[in-house]
């Protein structure tokens, strides 16, 4: 049985969330090429949610972005799968979020290729959350097994910080509308 070849794991990654509304694709769009954009339809608004997605993937693919769906149903048409929902092995890139030493040690277990570490820093979205901070980063990142992204609160000069933590690259739903809109 030969090895399965390490696949590609790109340094930036959106989060989709309600809060990015109709501009999403734009934000997709203004992403660096390949990037990933994990499609969290379960954070969306029901209202145009479909419409909103083949937005997200026509915009993607224009950029030759990796698009990762997280929650249940049918990842055809993605290049892999985020989350608890899936255990198993995916076709695909499989991430998985990671907030504490268990969850790090299942991410190796099930041989996730990415993890999602957080909340590095405080967040708009969770904002009575706690930040982690750089050196528990570091000791999840470790204990983990696939590239550290890191999440919460990040924007690339933090994320040079994170770099120095062992991030491989960063996650972030704010960051990025902000950027979009610059």
């Amino acid at each position: 049985m030969t090895a399965r070849k390490a696949p590609f794991i790109p340094r930036c990654w959106l989060m989709t969330d309600a809060r990015l509304g109709r501009n999403i694709d734009r934000i997709v769009a203004a992403l660096p090429p390949r990037s990933a954009v994990v499609v969290r339809p379960y954070a969306m608004e029901p209202v145009g949610r479909v419409a909103m997605i083949r937005a997200i993937r026509r915009a993607a693919r224009a950029r030759r972005h990796l698009l990762l769906l997280a929650g249940r149903g049918s990842a055809r048409g993605y290049d892999g799968r985020h989350g608890k929902a899936y255990r198993g092995r995916a076709s695909g890139i499989v991430s998985r979020s990671v907030h504490n030493v268990r969850e790090a040690r299942l991410a190796k277990t099930l041989k996730a290729d990415a993890v999602l570490i957080s909340p590095l820093w405080p967040t708009q979205s969770h904002p009575q959350a706690r930040g982690i901070g750089l050196a528990r980063f570091r000791q999840l990142a470790q204990h983990s097994g696939g590239a550290a992204i890191a999440l919460g609160g990040v924007n690339a000069a933090r994320f040079r910080k994170a770099h120095r933590h062992g991030a491989h690259g960063w996650a972030a739903v704010d960051a990025w509308a902000e950027r979009s809109e610059n």
